[in-house]
């Protein structure tokens, strides 16, 4: 009996695949043409606008005999949203697009539909939309300055237009001397309390971290508004203000520095744009660190004289891995070596950092080389002669990629190629020098896909002027001596900050 419910088995399912073979059926098939005659040409990739502005688009539309067959929608929706799904909102209902821009300042997902009204069957194209709410907010220059006792920053953007006095404008101007600013792309998270009291925190915000030498402001970086102040920046606000330095990492991943602790906040996770402290016994060189990775920051221990590895996660140190190289083994902690500075030429996980050092006993140098990534080794130990002029600088401004630094010796700008095979003499040249009483306060390479420039700021008689050389090449710290622009302004210039993106 069971064979025999097997073999019918067999036969019902032999049946059932030969049935299935023979039926030749009777269907049409219609080209995608005849359903939907027309096509919607490219977009462009990437579209910027201010709100206020009017953004007009005529579509080209291939295959359109009579326009009255179809409708037409335009609409946005948040191009990258946290913990909600992005919601819709119509702009338009036309062939062409003819929108005065309202919508919030951030990044939208434009898209745009043709539909056949018969057949509801529709095309669609779109497009990425940076919508900002004040010009200030683009790629270019920030020049960070004060009159002695207020603090406020310039922007140029890549056309060469100067906005001036930014925070006076929407007065918003920092108590005390300018010491320097990081812009945090996305990622910022701020609670604000809605007309009914209910707190509401608002995500993946830009933001200006600004730093004086009495006070810190978080931006608002599309609507120049203010989002904390130094005592909301901290969970546990400290009772010394002294805030040094503020490093972006990545992903929303920051480091503020305040009377040599330093405090940090993960950007991967919900929070409230807080930063917690890393705990623990040392006391930070105040002059900056280097970036790495994904939640790493390298500082300096003054207190032990040894680096050390700030964790974005976490409330403590990491360890710095000793760097093998040749035939030497180097150590980080406790080393027998002063800090002289420390900086760094990272964003997005490229670039690098340098800190150059001094030997107690001897007075020879040394260069320290870390490439941003996913690692937080120093890279590279190399020997400077107790000659050279890098060991009595202030302000070093490293290569974006090659293995060489900018730094200040009086009123000129050197370069120092990391290069052990050279004399003192081949490494170390003159690059630019300026008047007397006209004094560097902040170098700085420009490099992204079609720009590399090297910029520096000067200041005399309470005015700042920078200007901007052509580099000649990538690997080589070679410019073209005549400034390909120079612009000038009110106030210190203390610090220079470029944005690519």
């Amino acid at each position: 009996m069971r064979n025999f419910i097997k073999y019918s088995l067999y036969i019902f399912i032999l049946s059932f695949i030969c049935s299935c073979v023979d039926d030749k059926g009777n269907y049409t098939y219609k080209d995608e043409k005849d359903i939907l005659p027309i096509s919607i040409g490219e977009f462009e990739k990437e579209m910027t606008i201010e709100v206020g502005q009017t953004l007009s688009i005529i579509p080209e539309i291939e295959g359109m005999d009579n326009p009255d067959k179809y409708t037409y929608e335009w609409y946005v929706m948040e191009y990258q949203v946290a913990g909600k799904a992005p919601e819709r909102q119509d702009i338009g209902n036309t062939k062409d697009l003819n929108y005065k821009v309202t919508i919030d300042p951030g990044v939208w997902r434009l898209s745009y539909k043709v539909i056949d009204k018969e057949t509801n069957i529709f095309s669609r194209a779109e497009t990425k939309l940076n919508v900002i709410s004040t010009a200030v907010d683009n790629k270019g220059w920030y020049i960070l300055k004060d009159n002695g006792e207020e603090t406020d920053f310039d922007y140029i953007n890549f056309e060469g237009t100067i906005y001036k006095d930014v925070l006076r404008k929407k007065n918003l101007q920092l108590p005390g001397t300018a010491i320097s600013m990081e812009y945090q792309q996305d990622r910022y998270y701020h609670n604000i309390t809605d007309e009914h009291g209910n707190v509401v925190t608002l995500t993946n915000q830009s933001v200006f971290h600004v730093l004086s030498s009495k006070e810190i402001y978080s931006i608002n970086a599309k609507k120049i508004e203010l989002f904390k102040n130094f005592e909301e920046q901290f969970y546990s606000t400290p009772e010394e203000c002294d805030p040094q330095y503020c490093i972006y990492v990545y992903h929303g991943t920051h480091f503020l520095q305040n009377a040599g602790r330093l405090y940090t906040v993960n950007g991967l996770i919900g929070n409230i744009g807080k930063v917690f402290p890393i705990t623990g016994t040392y006391k930070l060189y105040k002059g900056g660190g280097i970036p790495m990775g994904l939640k790493n920051c390298i500082v300096y221990d003054e207190a032990t004289n040894s680096l050390l590895v700030g964790d974005g996660y976490n409330d403590s140190f990491i360890d710095m891995p000793d760097l093998k190289q040749d035939d030497s083994i180097y150590s980080f902690k406790h080393m027998p070596y002063s800090i002289v500075c420390i900086a760094h030429n990272c964003r997005s996980m490229k670039g690098q950092g340098y800190i150059v050092l001094k030997h107690k006993d001897t007075e020879e140098g040394a260069l320290l080389r870390a490439k941003n990534s996913s690692s937080t080794a120093i890279t590279s130990f190399s020997i400077v002669p107790k000659e050279s002029k890098l060991l009595k600088t202030d302000i070093v401004a490293p290569a974006f990629n090659a293995d060489f630094v900018y730094f200040k010796h009086n009123n000129a700008v050197y370069s120092y190629e990391n290069a052990q095979d050279l004399s003192l003499e081949d490494k170390e040249k003159e690059v630019i020098s300026y008047p007397e009483g006209e004094t560097i306060t902040a170098i700085k390479q420009a490099f992204s896909t079609d720009i590399n420039q090297l910029a520096v700021l000067t200041t005399k008689d309470e005015k700042w002027k920078l200007y901007i050389y052509d580099l000649l090449g990538e690997s080589n710290p070679e410019i073209n001596p005549k400034p390909v622009a120079t612009y000038e302004g009110e106030g210190n210039g203390r610090f220079l900050l470029f944005r690519s993106n």
